[in-house]
């Protein structure tokens, strides 16, 4: 991955995470994270992946978030100065919870020590 990709894919990574919190009503005891965006090699697509607390949630705040990306992408388009903005999807990041997963079982077994 070229250097300018990893710039544009923490730039969209900060930038979507702003507008979802600023665009978005998520029920009190929910937190979103934008925890990781990877654009294309062509920069037309990007999947921006998130996690939510508590986990049992995503399915619902990827259908809310699926209803507002229009609303998302153009506030995206108009904030970044890029040609093209990537058109962005949304998943939940399974990744982020397999690393919470493995992080929790190597704490469990450091105090067993």
């Amino acid at each position: 991955m070229t250097d300018r990709i990893e710039k544009i894919n923490e730039l969209l990574r900060q930038e979507v995470g702003k507008l979802i919190l600023k665009e978005s009503d998520f029920p009190v005891g929910i937190l979103v994270t934008v925890s990781r965006a990877i654009a294309s090699p062509n920069l037309k697509n990007a999947t921006i992946y998130i996690t939510t607390l508590p986990e049992n949630v995503g399915k619902d705040i990827i259908n809310e978030l699926e209803m507002k990306i229009y609303d998302i992408q153009k506030s995206l388009n108009r904030r970044l100065n890029m040609k093209p903005v990537p058109k962005i999807e949304f998943k939940i990041d399974k990744q982020a919870y397999a690393e919470q997963k493995i992080y929790e079982l190597l704490n469990k077994n450091k105090g067993k020590e």
